[in-house]
């Protein structure tokens, strides 16, 4: 995977570095303190299944200064209130949960109203049973810049 901002690369290069052998790492071969500098711009998704149900466990602190509350406990249509964002952000959520691979967003913020004009997103999946993924890793970074991009 080629990123624009090697704070993605650099958790990517980790999950690759734990998942070894596996469909995906689990949460408990995730260390935080192996990536403090990381840590304002991560986030952990609880994935529910039958029906699928994806909410925030933990959410950076860069993450909710920058989109203004934090979003921890909340479901996708809790947190964004256009329609449209929620599917595809749910479409890219599916992806990486359904087919355990990780997935890479890039999108323009004309979606939420705040100083930045793009987020780039990277999704990994975590299994705890090493066959149905439970958690997704996540990291969000922001941007002025104009690029394609999607937030959490």
């Amino acid at each position: 995977m080629n990123f624009q901002d090697d704070r993605h690369g650099q958790l990517y290069q980790y999950w690759l570095e734990k998942k070894q052998n596996k469909i995906a790492p689990t949460r408990d071969n995730i260390d935080p303190i192996d990536f403090p500098n990381l840590l304002p711009y991560i986030f952990l998704v609880d994935v529910k299944w039958n029906p699928t149900i994806y909410s925030m466990r933990l959410v950076g602190d860069h993450i909710a200064k920058e989109i203004g509350r934090d979003c921890k406990g909340l479901t996708l249509d809790q947190i964004f209130k256009d329609k449209q964002h929620v599917e595809i952000t749910l479409a890219d959520y599916n992806r990486a949960a359904i087919y355990c691979q990780p997935v890479f967003s890039m999108f323009k913020s004309g979606l939420i109203n705040k100083d930045f004009n793009a987020y780039n997103r990277l999704l990994l999946p975590l299994s705890q049973d090493g066959k149905c993924v439970n958690m997704l890793l996540g990291i969000t970074i922001f941007s002025n810049e104009t690029k394609l991009g999607a937030l959490i």
